[in-house]
């Protein structure tokens, strides 16, 4: 059985398939959210989300609805479990280059209902388990374990234009994650008393202010289907 059901369809109802289609819902652009299980899953327990991260939540308008079931942390501690040095403490209660800081722990549970309640009734259709998707002309057919299709406009080039640009302007940030997360995983593999010393008194510090500087990371706006939204 073959179903017309729009421009947009989205595969996975975990976080970034509900942020997606939240995000497409304020724009006034219907979605479909395609969830193979028969309710919403969790992996994981929490998260901890800064400025940036609170900041898209407020966009999306689910950010206060979330700030009241989680306390914002004030320091963080890093320590090595290796030597049991004394441990680097950070205080986060200073200003950020966009905002005074916020950073809090956030139950993966809460925050897939908080996106849930958002979106327009019928928005996810779940045991809608994805098996392949053809070509047909201007259209995509999305083929379904139950044996249906779903048929849908192909948007690709169009998203694919925009995200592209989005990464290209920001290729130094990805370039710096990248570089910064091999050099962590090299000192921490890393055996003899030179890197010794740096897991223990160099590294604790150095990894807290990196990830204070990648907190207020202002990450632009993302133009895509004729819209822009900040992200």
């Amino acid at each position: 059985m073959e179903a017309s059901v729009g421009d947009i369809l989205i595969v996975g109802a975990g976080i970034a398939g509900l942020t997606t289609s939240l995000g497409l819902h304020r724009l006034g652009i219907r979605s479909l959210v395609l969830e193979s299980s028969d309710t919403l899953r969790e992996t994981g327990f929490a998260f901890t989300t800064w400025n940036n991260a609170w900041k898209a939540l407020d966009v999306l308008g689910i950010g206060d609805s979330l700030r009241q079931p989680h306390q914002q942390l004030q320091g963080m501690v890093v320590t090595s479990t290796i030597s049991r040095q004394p441990p680097s403490e950070r205080s986060l209660k200073s200003e950020g280059k966009l905002s005074e800081r916020e950073i809090r722990c956030v139950r993966r549970k809460l925050l897939l209902e908080a996106l849930v309640r958002e979106l327009p009734i019928g928005t996810i259709r779940f045991s809608s388990k994805v098996v392949s998707v053809e070509e047909s002309g201007y259209f995509k057919l999305v083929h379904l374990a139950d044996g249906s299709i779903l048929k849908t406009k192909d948007e690709f080039r169009r998203i694919e234009m925009g995200l592209n640009k989005f990464a290209k302007e920001r290729r130094w940030r990805s370039f710096q994650l990248i570089s910064t997360a091999y050099v962590v995983g090299f000192i921490h593999e890393s055996k003899g008393k030179i890197m010794t010393f740096l897991r223990d008194k160099i590294l604790p510090a150095f990894l807290t202010g990196v990830l204070i500087k990648r907190a207020d990371f202002d990450c632009g706006e993302l133009s895509i289907l004729n819209a822009t939204a900040s992200v």
